[in-house]
């Protein structure tokens, strides 16, 4: 037999300590089976009444619960045990919802995983976060690889891609690239996914100042050949011109290349109606 120390009623259930352990008693079951100070009780008798007592109002809560957000099965069951149910019932409670299909860890770590991928977390943060919601580790890795390792190594280099395009005025190639390896780590992605993600950015951005460059020279030397024929002589032969201005955009160090589309863009424009 058992002891009731101690009872007080907290908000709508009372509070119990027998033999120094603190049991929480919905009101109904109080009032079904009260206790006194000082009483002996059959611990386990009355602790089996409490589970059987519990299992509805903690099915309710829980059903409650599950309408707002998904949850993990022992992320349910200690919800449940964190507001008072006991443990035995709470354990029934996510049993039975389990067999019903309304828990199911496999789903609900694809779908953490997925969404957690979106808002650009990695791998450690992602189980992490998973252990701590009581999902093991082959739920999780079956989860990643129904997500595909692809869609990760995309999501760092996302990140990656849009933090070098907005550089910092003044900051050096290397330390850029350093801060942006520390940030995905900090999100989550190993060390080597963070460098290639950012290897593979920094490639991007190369390519687009290449092109950026390109152009800015394009339209300059538009401008001079523009400038060059305002400046000939009529009747100057055209292939002598065309001679003359290739000299003076090769010596002001534009490619050959680059000069001819130059002067085709210009006479194609001098030409147009």
């Amino acid at each position: 037999m058992a002891t009731v120390n101690d009872l007080r009623k907290v908000r709508r259930h009372m509070e119990a300590d027998i033999d120094g352990k603190t049991y929480v008693i919905p009101m109904s079951c109080f009032m079904a089976r009260p206790l006194d100070v000082n009483q002996e009780v059959d611990l386990d008798d009355y602790v089996a009444f409490l589970v059987r007592e519990e299992f509805k109002p903690a099915m309710q809560y829980a059903v409650r619960l599950l309408a707002a957000r998904g949850y993990a099965a022992e992320e349910l069951r200690k919800a449940l045990t964190r507001v008072g149910y006991q443990p035995e019932a709470a354990r029934n409670v996510v049993n039975s919802l389990t067999d019903m299909g309304f828990l199911n860890d496999s789903l609900y770590a694809e779908t953490f995983v997925q969404r957690h991928i979106q808002a650009g977390h990695g791998v450690r943060k992602i189980e992490r976060d998973l252990k701590e919601k009581g999902i093991d580790r082959d739920t999780f890795l079956r989860a990643l690889e129904s997500c595909g390792k692809e869609t990760l190594s995309d999501r760092a280099y996302q990140l990656a891609l849009s933090s070098l395009s907005r550089p910092r005025s003044g900051e050096p190639r290397q330390k850029a690239d350093q801060r942006v390896i520390s940030m995905l780590i900090r999100r989550g992605f190993e060390y080597e996914e963070a460098r290639d993600a950012v290897r593979r950015a920094r490639e991007e951005t190369v390519q687009e100042e290449e092109v950026k460059d390109r152009d800015a020279e394009l339209e300059h030397a538009k401008a001079l050949v523009a400038s060059a024929l305002q400046r000939s002589h009529d009747g100057e032969d055209s292939r002598k011109l065309a001679r003359r201005i290739l000299g003076m955009l090769a010596r002001r160090g534009i490619d050959y290349e680059t000069a001819q589309s130059a002067i085709s863009a210009v006479l194609h424009q001098d030409q147009d109606p």
